[in-house]
């Protein structure tokens, strides 16, 4: 995921991620999803670090300039975005899709208290524009179990 990618490697790293976003989504995408797919909507899945003061600094403006992109390029064709908080911090399931593999602790205080600051944050940049439809609270969550404390958060099945 972005967020161990960026931990391994500094401007290199920067620079794979930067190449990525910019090969795998382009403004094609979206006028394609519009006149061909007939799609009006696109979900954008974001991992907590996504917000330059979190990650110990692995996060970079990029994240958020690819954001502002694909809104600026989603109210040219007319299509709405949803931003989807897809890695939560602590891991909201324990999988590597979630930001973290292997144990899953999103439940507890300082990390609901970040994805909360992260879910704020992100509305406020975001919240006010035309092609803004809303966030998503979170990406595939496991359930706690009863065998999971109050600071935990429950693991895959």
């Amino acid at each position: 995921d972005e967020a161990a990618l960026m931990r391994l490697g500094g401007e290199e790293a920067r620079r794979a991620v930067q190449q990525f976003r910019s090969d795998f989504v382009t403004e094609d995408d979206f006028r394609w999803l519009r006149e061909v797919g007939r799609v009006n909507a696109v979900r954008l899945p974001l991992g907590y670090w996504c917000l330059d003061r979190h990650a110990g600094g692995t996060c970079f403006a990029s994240t958020q300039a690819f954001v502002d992109q694909a809104m600026d390029w989603a109210e040219q064709y007319g299509l709405g975005v949803l931003i989807d908080l897809h890695a939560a911090a602590g891991s909201q399931n324990g999988q590597h899709h979630s930001g973290s593999s292997g144990e899953s602790r999103w439940l507890t205080e300082v990390n609901r208290t970040l994805n909360l600051e992260v879910l704020q944050a992100w509305a406020k940049r975001w919240g006010r524009r035309k092609a803004f439809l809303g966030l998503g609270l979170g990406n595939e969550v496991a359930a706690p179990s009863e065998d999971d404390d109050d600071a935990g958060g429950g693991s895959p099945p």
